[in-house]
C-alpha cells in the first residue's frame, strides 16, 4: 500500500514537472486586449479622425501606409512612408510607443484600420486612422 502510494506521488510530481517546463516554453501572447476589449474598441470608432479635424490638432504624425512608389507620385505634406509590410519593423518601435498621436492613412482604408488594430493589440496608443471623405 506505501509503495502504491509512494510511486502515484512519484508519478504525480514527474507529471507536473513536466508540465511546467513543456508550458514555460510556450510563446505568452503579447496582445494587450481580449478579443471582447478589441471589439468594442474598434465599434466605437473613436480612433477615426476626419481632415478638418486633424488641422485643428497642435501635433500628430501622419503615417502613409502605402507601398514606396505610391508615395513617391503623391503624398500629403510632412507624411512618413511605413508600407503596411513594414509596420512591426524595429526601426518604428520608438516612434508608435511615442505620446505623438500617429495618423495612419492609405488608399485602401480597410490597410489603415487593419494597422490601428494591430498596433492596439500590440499596446500602442495614441492611434487614430483618417477618414479620407468628409461627411455633410
Amino acid at each position: 500500500m506505501r509503495s502504491t502510494i509512494l510511486t502515484l506521488g512519484i508519478i504525480m510530481v514527474a507529471f507536473f514537472a513536466l508540465l511546467i517546463i513543456v508550458t514555460s516554453g510556450v510563446e505568452k501572447s503579447s496582445f494587450k486586449h481580449s478579443a471582447q476589449e478589441m471589439h468594442r474598441l474598434a465599434t466605437t470608432t473613436d480612433y477615426v479622425i476626419l481632415p478638418s479635424e486633424l488641422a485643428k490638432m497642435p501635433e500628430y504624425r501622419l503615417i502613409d501606409l502605402r507601398k514606396p512608389k505610391a508615395f513617391i507620385i503623391a503624398h500629403k505634406d510632412g507624411a512618413l512612408n511605413i508600407p503596411v509590410s513594414n509596420i512591426l519593423d524595429d526601426e518604428f518601435k520608438m516612434l508608435f510607443a511615442s505620446a505623438v498621436p500617429k495618423v495612419f492613412l492609405a488608399h485602401d482604408p480597410i490597410h489603415a484600420h487593419e494597422t490601428w488594430m494591430l498596433l492596439s493589440q500590440l499596446g500602442y496608443q495614441n492611434l487614430l486612422v483618417m477618414e479620407l471623405l468628409e461627411e455633410d
